[in-house]
């Protein structure tokens, strides 16, 4: 509960000092039974928009049509979020993302149907809000992979309600501007190392791997 109102403070925070993202585009994916199914993720989606931040919502088998576009569009990083089906849709679309260098930097699932789900490599943040109804579960971690994987169990709700929680919407809103945030913050790190005579020092790599709820 503190990770949630530190992360939505930080968040705040960007929302008032930035203008409109635009590193940084999100696709959305509905589960299978379509409209009038998954129906929260318009509201985030609407969230999003409100924010700032450009955002797109689609039935779960779009995934080839969004692969185009994000490659028509010519996108470096990405956040991809998906509601049961469409959660897999968006694991299966990061995953064929990698192999065009194409980085997604927030991966949001919710309710993942099936057990044993595994975040892709390519993802660099996944984080996974599921029911704990049966058939539903946890997001597993490859260890060889170097990424952040967190799992939040959410209390009240079931596999048909939970995309609709004003809960999830903040959590992943929130971690989307924060990932925003951190590509900037890359981009003008990059920048400033560029008009900067070498050194000579090396790298330093930060890397967080785990699993909390």
């Amino acid at each position: 509960m503190f990770r949630h109102f530190l992360r939505t403070g930080l968040a705040l925070v960007l929302l008032a000092a930035a203008g409109p993202a635009v590193a940084l585009d999100v696709y959305l994916f509905r589960g299978l039974v379509g409209v009038p199914f998954s129906v929260g993720l318009d509201a985030l989606e609407d969230k999003l928009r409100a924010s700032g931040i450009r955002a797109q919502t689609r039935p779960f088998e779009q995934e080839d049509q969004a692969y185009r576009e994000i490659l028509r569009r010519n996108e470096r990083e990405v956040a991809l979020i998906g509601h049961s089906m469409g959660a897999k849709t968006a694991m299966r679309l990061t995953e064929r993302l990698a192999a065009k260098g194409i980085r997604v930097a927030f991966l949001g699932l919710i309710d993942i149907p099936g057990v044993g789900a595994v975040a892709p490599a390519n993802a660099s943040w996944a984080e996974n809000y599921y029911s704990g109804q049966p058939g539903f579960g946890r997001l597993g971690h490859r260890g060889s992979h170097q990424n952040l994987v967190l799992n939040t169990r959410v209390r009240r709700v079931t596999h048909v309600s939970i995309d609709d929680s004003d809960r999830v919407h903040d959590a992943l809103i929130s971690a989307i501007w924060l990932a925003e945030a951190a590509i900037d913050g890359a981009a003008r790190t990059a920048a400033a190392f560029a008009s900067e005579p070498a050194s000579g020092n090396g790298g330093l790599d930060l890397i967080a791997t785990g699993s909390t709820e």
